[in-house]
């Protein structure tokens, strides 16, 4: 290897390259200010600037190349001209940039520069501008392995294109410092204090022009660095700019860009030719001599040609866009507009669906807007914030006739913050019409997203009657149906399925929504659509969360957190994922399949999440959630009364006949038992469906937590387990397995517990042994310890101190009517004649009461045993 020159010198060994290239840094034209936010990272191994001509990268690459002089840091600079290079050019010329003697084979080059690099014993940052010239995916995996080389080098990668950002290099895992368009722009701060060093007065317009485009550092620089007025300085530049596009074709080509943002240089080319009923020869014809044009405004950074594997596609420098508009208003003529915006709307349809259903929608022309939403139906979903936009200026009765303009417009209200829980009621009250009528409809497509979006409409109304009928005939429309086709048509059948799945799992039909969750999983894995795939995968965590399956849930959600990290996941702005679904992430790791860690390290849910303008069918799962996370962090007596004060603002939660209400109903009885209210628990338990098979487990918890164990044992045994699902088969064993114990039939509850334990490893997690007595269980897990088997002794001792269940010692009958009659308010005296027996006497049962219910005091041995259903009463009596 032979060098020419020191690191950063003067070459004596040059090539010829057709001006590819020059290895110095650019020269400042004019000085700016020092902004210490962009300041250069030290050692970070990639820098990226990415920005329009005009943002300032070589100022700001100048400024730092001045800082690293001062202190004494070599750079290298490789700024790349405006051709595109080759790989074997691009590595010539970056070994001339670091002085090594060029090889006639490029990989003898490449291996040279690898062991310079490898040979560093300092920092050396290699600069390379305009590198949108020189990249592909090839060259930026060899330019990885360089900076793998040497934990010295540090690269900086400069250019205006936003391919810059799309290369492999950059989207790769180093640690990268990237800057952009919005990065380099200036702030209102920095404006003010430009206008100062210029001794420009700040209030006289620089600051407003300044935010009127955008920031665009170079206009504002000149602006205040002219002679003169400021603002006259201001309104010439963008005179002069206008001015210069204005020259041929220039200005009419910037204003229909700046009007139709993305459109590609074919369709620009149909436009100056009059329409599509020009030759294809002719349109050819334009589209080249429109190269020249559009690639001249681009070098002035009017326009930003834009990454697309179609076709060429141009927006405007946002900062001028405005500017533009009110241009164009007076330049075209109404048809002129309406040509160009109706082959606008056709040819960005593709690439940018809500700017084509906008631009349908602007021009009333709502058939074809109805086309755009069903043929792009889940793509304009996953983004509501822009097709909230889209619909603002849009009356509902402008498309309440049309099934998938109205199905956008029902699902994205439901996501749409400006409206409060009773509005949205009574918006899909009113949409619930609409749509009845499209379903009698001769149009199948329309059929199918109406009544989509009806089923969903009924399902979070809390109808679930309705929503389960519409769901059964929307399954039956969909298994005639052949699914094949396209991507997004694979998708919307995607779509289609989970909606049903969705008010199937509300109407507690889990056979119907596992099977439809598992039908859109294929179709979205066909569709290659990971949104689709991701709501799935949710949906079918949820299903398994309510019958209480933790192993299939772990299943999915490893599958769900791998197509994350895979495709990164930016769905918690998406109005088709619903809330419980996220919550079921949450819940299903209180399962504690994999131990108690898991369980404990779970985010508890949000407080703003849970608020009281959102009673969907589905707001029980996030209250369960959210008692179950605030249980493991505060104790079950504090999780019910959050829950508690929860359900009291709900005022539609007794008339709730939902699956999601009935399974809130239960969760409370068992958090009721555990805490102590088993009076509270029994009203919950009395009222819960005959059907419900989950009711005799109910019951012998509440007897197994009073000291009852002849009752709970009875309960248990009145209970077929072919009708519990995997949750209560668990729960139902382990308080079989208690009961015994507490019977002394020792062999027996070892027997039972080893198969509630084998149930919670295989199928759902090690919840259960949270709702049962805690003291009860550990003896029996010390007594199965010491017989040889310890799983659940490991278990138990571990097990978190908040979910540590209390069981309460079983009251004589000698004990409960001394406790009535202090309840009434009776002295030690007065209660001893009544009961005939003496004072010693009542005082040992009083030792006893205190000792059986956990307290120290009369008062609170009144309260333990009112909250546990053991007395009642309504008043004192008064004392005689």
């Amino acid at each position: 290897m032979e060098r020419d020159g020191a690191v950063g010198g003067v070459r004596s060994f040059q090539l010829e390259r057709r001006n590819l290239a020059q290895f110095r840094r650019p020269v400042m034209r004019f000085e700016t200010l020092d902004r210490p936010r962009l300041n250069h990272q030290d050692g970070t191994p990639l820098t990226v600037l990415q920005a329009p001509a005009g943002y300032g990268k070589s100022v700001l690459l100048s400024q730092w190349e001045e800082k690293w002089q001062a202190r004494s840091l070599k750079s290298v600079w490789l700024v790349l001209s405006g051709e595109y290079v080759s790989e074997d050019e691009f590595w010539g010329l970056l070994a001339s940039a670091l002085g090594i003697r060029e090889d006639e084979d490029s990989l003898q080059t490449m291996e040279d520069i690898s062991g310079f690099l490898s040979a560093l014993t300092e920092p050396l940052i290699i600069v390379i501008d305009n590198f949108e010239y020189a990249t592909k995916p090839s060259l930026d995996i060899e330019l990885m392995q360089l900076l793998d080389c040497s934990p010295f080098v540090q690269l900086v990668v400069s250019g205006r294109r936003s391919s810059t950002m799309m290369s492999p290099l950059v989207t790769s895992q180093y640690a990268a410092s990237i800057m952009t368009a919005a990065d380099l722009s200036f702030t209102s701060e920095e404006m003010r204090e430009l206008a100062q060093v210029y001794r420009r007065d700040s209030s006289g317009g620089i600051e407003n022009f300044g935010q009127s485009v955008g920031g665009w550092p170079l206009p504002i620089q000149v602006a205040c660095a002219s002679s003169g007025p400021a603002s006259e300085k201001m309104s010439a530049i963008v005179a002069e700019y206008l001015a210069w596009a204005g020259e041929g074709a220039g200005l009419k080509i910037l204003l229909e860009i700046a009007l139709c943002p993305g459109i590609s240089r074919r369709a620009l080319a149909i436009i100056e030719c009059g329409g599509g009923e020009a030759s294809p020869q002719a349109i050819r014809a334009m589209d080249a001599s429109l190269r020249d044009v559009c690639d001249a405004l681009e070098d002035q950074g009017l326009l930003i040609k834009l990454t697309t594997p179609d076709a060429a596609r141009y927006t405007c420098h946002l900062g001028l866009k405005q500017l533009l508009i009110k241009v164009a208003e007076e330049y075209f003529s109404q048809s002129e507009r309406q040509l160009l915006l109706r082959t606008y709307a056709a040819n960005v349809e593709d690439r940018d669906a809500i700017s084509s259903l906008r631009t349908w929608l602007a021009l009333d022309a709502i058939h074809e807007a109805e086309q755009v939403a069903r043929r792009h139906f889940v793509q304009l979903i996953l983004d509501t914030e822009k097709m909230r936009e889209v619909f603002d200026g849009v009356p509902d009765r402008v498309t309440e006739n049309y099934a998938a303009l109205d199905g956008l417009r029902f699902m994205i209200d439901q996501e749409d913050p400006r409206l409060g829980w009773e509005l949205k009621r009574e918006r899909m009250a009113r949409r619930r019409i609409s749509m009845r009528g499209l379903l009698n409809s001769d149009d199948p497509g329309g059929v199918l997203i109406a009544e989509a979006s009806l089923m969903s409409a009924e399902a979070m109304l809390g109808n679930v009657a309705e929503a389960g009928q519409l769901a059964r005939d929307l399954d039956r429309r969909m298994s005639n149906l052949a699914e094949s086709g396209a991507s997004e048509q694979l998708a919307m059948s995607a779509l289609l399925r989970t909606l049903i799945a969705y008010a199937a799992t509300a109407c507690g039909d889990f056979e119907i929504a596992e099977e439809n969750n598992l039908h859109a999983l294929e179709l979205a894995k066909r569709a290659g659509n990971p949104f689709m795939h991701m709501r799935a995968l949710r949906g079918l965590i949820l299903i398994h969360d309510c019958i209480g399956n933790a192993k299939r849930a772990h299943y999915y959600h490893d599958q769900l957190r791998g197509l994350q990290e895979a495709w990164g996941d930016n769905s918690e702005d998406r109005s088709i994922v619903m809330p419980d679904m996220y919550i079921a992430e949450t819940l299903m790791l209180y399962t504690a399949f994999t131990g108690w860690g898991e369980s404990m390290e779970a985010q508890p849910v949000s407080p703003e999440l849970v608020r009281s303008d959102v009673w969907t069918v589905s707001y029980p799962m996030l209250l369960i959630t959210e008692a179950e996370g605030d249980r493991r962090l505060n104790g079950g007596e504090h999780a019910l009364r959050l829950l508690k004060h929860r359900i009291r603002m709900w005022p539609a939660f007794e008339e709730a006949s939902d699956a999601y209400a009935l399974m809130l109903r239960r969760y409370m009885a068992k958090l009721m038992a555990v805490a102590g209210d088993l009076e509270g628990s029994r009203k919950i338990i009395d009222a819960m469906p005959d059907s419900d098979a989950g009711t005799n487990t109910a019951l012998a918890r509440m007897y197994l937590f009073q000291g009852e164990g002849q009752k709970a044992l009875k309960e248990l045994q009145s209970c077929d387990p072919d009708d519990l699902i995997p949750r209560q088969k668990s729960e139902q064993t382990i308080l079989l397995a208690l009961t015994l114990w507490q019977q002394g039939l020792e062999a027996e509850a070892m027997m039972a517990a080893s198969d509630a334990l084998r149930q919670m490893e295989q199928v759902s997690g090690y919840s259960a042994l949270i709702w049962v007595p805690y003291s009860a269980l550990l003896e029996l897990a010390e007594h199965m310890r010491d017989q040889g088997v310890d799983a659940l002794y490991k278990m138990v001792i571990t097990m978190p101190e908040t979910l540590r269940s209390k069981q309460f010692g079983h009251l004589s009958r000698a004990e409960l009517r001394s406790l009535e009659e202090l309840a009434n308010g009776e002295s030690l005296e007065a209660t001893a004649d009544a009961l005939f027996i003496s004072i010693n006497t009542l005082k040992f049962h009083l030792r006893s009461i205190y000792k059986k219910l956990q307290v120290s005091r009369r008062n609170e041995a009144i309260q333990r045993a009112y909250t546990l259903g053991l007395i009642n009463y309504s008043a004192r009596k008064a004392r005689v």
